[in-house]
């Protein structure tokens, strides 16, 4: 009788072990407050359905605001270092610009969904998912393209931006606001308040979230928008080392909440905060948009299609498919 209790023993010690063996933490890390609403909506949304999918096996552990390494900057190289499993990653802002076929989505006028940018750039994935070969990539998606919040001039023709400071997030950015004959100053966008608070830069280039997710609101009094722009595109990765080591049964439960479940809920987060934060600059007193009619955006649109072609010229002398990517980006 001893003997047979003994076993039994051994074996619930061992089902338990083996229960503690399979749960895992995975760690993702961000940037941003964790009062964006990129946090709840996106991230802590992700991470529940990855916790139900795997029927509690994988829980997901959020580090906001910078806790495993400030800034946008080497959000990349953290996830492909594995010093976090997953990250969130502004491709803009990586250097090297290791996704040259991806960005081809922020490049000005590139995509002529506003509203499903996201779903216009998935439909080039298969042209250019070979750009995160080194991490496993979760989801890309895109906001709707950028805005220009001013200081205190109101833009209503390509006259008025000249000569002015704003802010670019990116290079491509940077291209379409000198084409504009504007002088523009690169900085990540947690500086961007205090730069336009104390007069640095006159203007923004930027998409309309940034009015309540970064307070523009209190900082800019004009908005205009009505011409072509650019998207900014994110994604989520995954230290591939990290994943490899998942069992089978976690892996498909990641793969189930990832791909077009989690674009489709990044993509309408990103439409829905977008259209939240434009009513909540205009309904600001003191703050106006403008809206360009078809005749004052016409000479913001042909500087955006010089800088596109452009673009695609140079990544297709590279030896790159870029054209194929932007008419499938575009449905042709």
């Amino acid at each position: 009788m001893r003997n047979i209790i003994q076993a039994l023993m051994v074996v619930a010690i061992s089902i338990g072990t083996a229960t503690i063996a399979s749960s895992t933490e995975i760690k993702l890390s961000h940037f941003m407050s964790p009062n964006h609403p990129f946090h709840g909506m996106i991230f802590e949304w992700w991470g529940d359905k990855v916790k139900n999918a795997s029927n509690g096996d994988v829980t997901v552990r959020i580090f906001p605001a910078g806790e495993l390494g400030a800034g946008p900057v080497e959000q990349y190289s953290r996830a492909v270092d594995g010093v976090t499993d997953v990250s969130f990653v502004v491709q803009g802002y990586t250097p090297g610009n290791p996704f040259p076929l991806s960005l081809i989505a922020e490049q000005p006028g590139a995509i002529t969904e506003p509203l499903n940018t996201t779903v216009a750039m998935n439909r080039a994935q298969d042209l250019w998912k070979d750009e995160y070969r080194r991490v496993k990539l979760l989801s890309t998606w895109a906001m709707p393209p950028a805005v220009l919040f001013t200081r205190d001039k109101p833009v209503s023709s390509i006259d008025d931006v000249k000569g002015m400071k704003i802010r670019a997030g990116t290079k491509d950015a940077s291209k379409l606001i000198e084409a504009w004959g504007a002088t523009p100053i690169f900085m990540p966008v947690t500086e961007v308040y205090t730069a336009m608070q104390t007069g640095v830069v006159d203007a923004v280039l930027i998409n309309a979230s940034a009015a309540a997710g970064f307070k523009l609101t209190e900082v800019a009094k004009y908005m205009t928008s009505g011409f072509d722009s650019l998207p900014a595109v994110f994604t989520l990765v995954m230290n591939k080392r990290s994943y490899d080591s998942l069992p089978d049964p976690q892996k498909q439960a990641i793969d189930s909440v990832s791909g077009d479940v989690l674009n489709a809920q990044a993509g309408t987060v990103s439409n829905t905060i977008t259209s939240v934060s434009v009513e909540r600059f205009l309904g600001t007193e003191g703050r106006s948009g403008i809206v360009l009619s078809a005749e004052q955006a016409a000479p913001f649109n042909a500087a955006a299609a010089e800088v596109l072609e452009a673009r695609v010229r140079e990544l297709e002398a590279d030896g790159l498919p870029a054209r194929a990517v932007l008419e499938k980006m575009r449905g042709q």
